[in-house]
C-alpha cells in the first residue's frame, strides 16, 4: 500500500511533484504520455505536469536511455565505451570506460515497459523507485532521513554513483529490496533541463516507505531543521522543539 507522502513533501517544503518508475507489462494504466524527445529529462516538466514519459526497447529515441532503461545495445559495446570516452570524455580512457560499462548493469525489469511520471496509487506494485527534485537544503534533509532508521556503514544507504541521468533513475540502484537511495541528476548532459539549484535523490520503494514514516522523535520535529528554515526566512510546517 502506498504510504502518506504529503507530511513529509510538505515538512520539507517539497513543492515539485515526486516521479516514479515504474516497469510495467502494458502502458495502458497510465494518463496521457508526453511526446518523447531525444532526452526523456526534456520531457521532465510534462512528468510535474501530469504527462507520463514511456521508454521501450524499440521506441525512444536516446540510444543512452534505450540502454540504461531497457538493456538495449544499440552501438556495439566498443563503440558505445568510445563515444563516452572520448568523445563526451567521461573517463581517462575508452579501456576504463569498457571496464565501468561491465561492472555497472543496465536496468533489467520483469517487463520490456518502463514509464517515468507522477506517482500514482493504482500502480505503486508497478513502482522501483521514486525521485524527488530538491535544492541542497532539502537534499540534505532527506540524506539524514534516510539514515534515521540505519546502523551500519558498509555500504551506506545513501550513496552518489557515478551515472548518466536515466541510469540514476534505476540502473545504479541495482537491488531494489534493500531501502537505499542516490543523489543524482549529476549527469551534465541533463542537467539544463532543471534548474541549477536543483538535485535528484532516488530512493527504491522500501526507503521511500521508511521515509514517509518519521516518528515524531526525528530531527524534522527538533531545532535543526527548524533552525534551518529559519536562517532561510521560511517558516516550519510543523512545530519543532527549541
Amino acid at each position: 500500500m502506498k504510504p502518506d507522502v504529503k507530511r513529509l513533501v510538505e515538512t520539507v517544503g517539497i513543492e515539485t511533484p515526486l516521479i516514479g518508475y515504474y516497469n510495467v507489462q502494458d502502458t495502458e494504466g497510465f494518463g496521457a504520455f508526453a511526446k518523447p524527445g531525444s532526452c526523456i529529462f526534456a520531457s521532465i516538466d510534462q512528468c510535474f505536469q501530469g504527462e507520463y514519459i514511456h521508454v521501450s526497447p524499440d521506441d525512444f529515441k536516446c540510444i543512452g536511455a534505450r540502454y540504461w532503461m531497457c538493456g538495449v545495445e544499440t552501438l556495439p559495446r566498443e563503440k558505445f565505451a568510445h563515444m563516452l570516452a572520448e568523445g563526451e570524455g567521461l573517463k581517462c580512457s575508452t579501456d576504463l570506460m569498457g571496464k565501468w560499462l561491465d561492472s555497472q548493469p543496465p536496468f533489467k525489469g520483469e517487463y520490456e515497459h518502463i514509464v517515468v511520471g507522477p506517482l500514482k496509487d493504482d500502480q505503486y506494485d508497478s513502482l522501483k523507485s521514486v525521485t524527488f527534485y530538491v535544492t541542497p537544503d532539502q537534499l540534505a534533509c532527506l540524506v539524514m532521513a534516510c539514515e534515521y532508521d540505519n546502523a551500519g556503514v558498509n555500504p551506506p544507504p545513501v550513496q552518489a554513483p557515478f551515472g548518466s541521468g536515466c541510469a540514476q533513475l534505476a540502473a545504479v540502484l541495482r537491488d531494489f529490496d534493500l531501502p537505499k537511495a542516490v543523489i543524482g541528476a549529476t549527469d551534465l548532459g541533463m542537467r539544463k533541463y532543471l534548474p541549477e539549484n536543483i538535485l535528484a535523490f532516488t530512493v527504491t520503494k522500501s526507503m521511500f516507505e521508511r521515509i514517509c514514516n518519521l516518528d515524531e522523535n526525528s530531527f524534522l520535529h527538533k531545532s535543526l531543521w527548524r533552525k534551518l528554515t529559519e536562517a532561510r526566512g521560511n517558516r516550519p510546517e510543523t512545530g519543532a522543539e527549541g
